[in-house]
């Protein structure tokens, strides 16, 4: 429960900051535009290196270690 929770905050953030921090500050719309092409040229990296399987894999391994690496039970 707690990955789809992490999943649902990381998504959230991103409709946020894609989404309606530009509508809100224009001023910010280039830095978020240069933010997201970042984002997707990073992606298009990966996929082409590592296929989009890898990088799916790498990417569920990252969100399972952010929802339970830290816990202190």
């Amino acid at each position: 429960m707690r990955l789809v929770g992490i999943f649902i905050g990381i998504l959230f953030s991103f409709v946020i900051l894609f989404q309606y921090v530009p509508i809100w500050f224009p001023q910010a719309a280039e830095s978020v535009q240069m933010m997201k092409d970042g984002l997707q040229m990073g992606f298009d990296w990966c996929v082409t290196h590592w296929g989009r399987t890898t990088f799916g894999l790498i990417l569920m391994g990252g969100l399972i270690w952010i929802a339970y690496g830290s816990s202190s039970r």
